[in-house]
């Protein structure tokens, strides 16, 4: 007979944040946060998350979200009877976007995906529909938050080279495009020209889909503690069961991306005023 597990213990300073006051505000908090969950005498993230610039993809990110990759890849290979892993595509961010699934220009999942130290939207599923919804939205909120980076960023260096000029624009992305296209169309400039204005279409959908996060975040935190705290009595499949403590690892990394790719996302809304 397997040996009952001890209590999780779970502390979430960022869940602490979303309680404070509704909106983006929420996540504009100083200083530090961090999320720590242990689960039968292990811990399994306790990890701080500090950083107040936008401009350090945060290694944290990253780091995290190698992490994460790392833990989804274990569990598929473990997880023999367990449907197989999703991926996230563009059009999960929005249907729309299907149309431009092989456009470079517009799907930055993609390129990422081909990076030197390679990004990874892929999630686990195990059997159990409310935890595989969870790691399923988790991976679609860091490839949104993946997507609106790399599309302001993209903006901004299309912008510049519409424009003719050397330094990338600052300020609202929008004002930047706007301005841009409003210049002389030199030979230089036209070959972005069309690049650009299809990105700033496709931006009008990405800050729709950024807008929408703020509950997101807040539903997926509560979801996440939920999943973790009650795993010993959800997941009944013995083959599963042989790997619960793998699973709410998982649980906890993706949480801790969920929190995040949250506060990331709105710190990016501002950027996308005017989409």
């Amino acid at each position: 007979m397997r040996n009952s597990p001890r209590p999780l213990v779970l502390v979430v300073a960022i869940a602490s944040f979303l309680a404070l006051a509704p909106g983006c505000s929420l996540f504009k908090v100083k200083g530090t946060g961090f999320v720590k969950a242990s689960y039968n005498g292990e811990t399994l993230v306790d990890k701080q998350v500090k950083f107040d610039s936008l401009e350090e993809m945060p290694g944290a990110m990253r780091e995290l979200g190698g992490a994460v990759a790392q833990t989804t890849e274990l569990l598929v290979e473990k997880l023999v009877e367990a449907p197989p892993p999703g991926e996230v595509r563009l059009a999960d961010i929005d249907p729309s976007l299907a149309q431009f699934e092989n456009d470079p220009s517009v799907n930055f999942l993609n390129a990422g995906r081909s990076l030197e130290q390679p990004m990874s939207f892929k999630y686990v599923r195990i059997g159990v529909p409310s935890y595989d919804l969870f790691f399923q939205r988790s991976a679609e909120l860091y490839a949104l938050m993946y997507q609106t980076k790399q599309t302001i960023f993209n903006l901004r260096t299309l912008a510049a080279a519409r424009a003719g000029q050397s330094q990338l624009p600052t300020g609202p992305v929008k004002s930047a495009v706007d301005a841009a296209l409003s210049t002389q169309l030199s030979p230089a400039g036209a070959q972005v020209d069309y690049k650009l204005r299809n990105l700033a279409t496709v931006a009008t959908t990405i800050a729709r889909a950024a807008r929408s996060t703020v509950t997101t975040v807040q539903e997926l935190i509560a979801a996440g503690q939920q999943l973790i705290t009650a795993a010993p009595s959800s997941i009944m499949n013995p083959k599963t069961v042989l790997h619960l403590d793998l699973i709410v690892k998982g649980l906890g990394q993706s949480l801790q991306m969920v929190g995040e790719s949250g506060r990331m996302l709105c710190e990016m809304i501002p950027e996308l005023t005017g989409f």
